[in-house]
């Protein structure tokens, strides 16, 4: 707020002048007519308690609109840097042939059929050891259809995943197609090793195994399941 000088032509009409506006101001020949507000002098601070909005015919300062803008830019800022804080100190592979190398020895680490996730046009892999998050990158979604399960599964661009000794968990960019619906897959796991089966979790808790066997792609991976 501020006096304003003998120059200027505050009843311009049209002219988008911020101000607060009052219930039951009078209004008339394009100009809003407002009381001056009872103790308070050029240059006083005070604070808007009851104000809904204050702005003019192009911007808001305050209101619904403003505040909107301002909660998702936080909500932006606040995923980013929980994605940069869930990154950091990771091992980090590129290309193609990088990536599948990295992605086959974790499978084999965790004891999961290397079959179980399709290692397609890898762009990017990575994993942070201290918290057992991974991810990995695609060129492009795509979808992959399992002969041994009779199941058609969707990948997104990047899938990620917290991983400890047989189980990924809070998974993310996996969706199974069940009847007419995409269902994300949220965990897979194998919690008996003995009945060679792994069983993958919805977010509603709800799940399904399947034996290992189907996700096998090797000879050698059967005939050491068989043993």
């Amino acid at each position: 707020m501020g006096q304003s000088s003998d120059e200027e032509n505050v009843w311009t009409s049209n002219r988008n002048v911020m101000r607060v506006h009052a219930g039951g101001e009078r209004k008339g020949g394009g100009h809003n007519w407002g009381k001056r507000l009872k103790f308070c002098e050029v240059n006083d601070k005070f604070i808007l308690n009851r104000v809904l909005m204050l702005g003019c015919k192009t911007e808001t300062i305050i209101g619904l609109r403003y505040c909107l803008v301002q909660w998702f830019m936080q909500l932006l800022r606040s995923i980013n840097k929980s994605r940069e804080d869930e990154r950091a100190g990771a091992e980090i592979v590129y290309g193609s042939e990088e990536c599948y190398q990295h992605s086959i020895e974790l499978l084999d680490e965790l004891g999961f059929p290397r079959g179980v996730l399709p290692l397609q046009d890898l762009e990017e892999c990575g994993r942070v050891r201290e918290t057992g998050f991974v991810w990995m990158k695609h060129k492009a979604p795509f979808e992959h259809f399992f002969h041994g399960t009779n199941t058609l599964v969707s990948y997104a661009t990047e899938v990620t995943a917290y991983v400890e000794k047989s189980k990924m968990k809070k998974m993310t960019g996996v969706k199974s197609k069940q009847m007419f619906l995409w269902v994300p897959i949220v965990e897979m796991s194998i919690e008996d090793p003995a009945k060679q089966k792994i069983h993958f979790k919805t977010p509603m808790g709800i799940g399904k195994s399947y034996p290992i066997t189907a996700f096998m792609t090797t000879d050698k991976e059967k005939l050491k399941a068989n043993e």
